[in-house]
């Protein structure tokens, strides 16, 4: 028998709590929400979904959670591609019209949704990022070079606005045909 149970002594591992250990390295630093936040909403879903991905592997996240903000993120460009549908080819010339001149609709569509998914994708992301700082005991170290993070947002911000207008004009172009196609069985039958 060991000393501290002949002296009535409890081990201390088992009193000790296990979130007051400095977090193991597990690779880069995570940033902080205000440093990614600003680019998870200007820079569209697609780029918010990568960059919150990112965040959260490097906070640790559980894979449940990750896939969440990717189902999410799925979620949220499939939002903006059927706005992209329904908004009329001649809004331009309705928004020069009204004084809006420069406002583009789809733009200003995609920030938006952008901004919803990304408070949703934090609060997901957020009870890890706690955990992250309790137990860096209230000094969490947290990546400081933004340039990965300005190249990753304005890359797939890039690739997103590509995405949309090809898959956008091809539904446009597609339904456009059909209707022609029906309107032509009807003026047939008509005749």
């Amino acid at each position: 028998m060991d000393d501290s149970r002949r002296t009535g002594q409890m081990s201390d591992d088992l009193l000790t709590p296990s979130l007051n250990e400095k977090p193991k390295a597990q690779g880069a630093k995570p940033w902080e929400i205000k440093s990614y936040g600003p680019f998870a909403v200007f820079c569209g879903v697609l780029a918010s979904t990568v960059i919150l991905y990112i965040n959260g592997k490097r906070l640790g996240m559980k894979k449940e959670d990750l896939q969440r903000i990717v189902k999410l993120g799925l979620v949220g460009v499939v939002v903006v591609i059927l706005i992209g549908c329904f908004i009329p080819l001649d809004i331009d010339s309705r928004f020069e019209r009204s004084g809006l001149n420069g406002l583009n609709p789809l733009l200003l569509a995609t920030q938006i949704v952008s901004a919803i998914y990304s408070i949703i994708a934090i609060g997901i992301q957020n009870p890890s990022y706690r955990i992250y700082i309790y137990k860096s005991n209230g000094k969490p170290e947290f990546e400081t070079d933004r340039g990965p993070l300005a190249l990753i947002a304005i890359a797939f911000a890039l690739v997103q606005g590509l995405l949309l207008y090809l898959i956008i004009e091809c539904l446009r172009l597609h339904n456009f045909e059909a209707i022609e196609s029906i309107t032509r069985i009807f003026r047939h039958k008509n005749l």
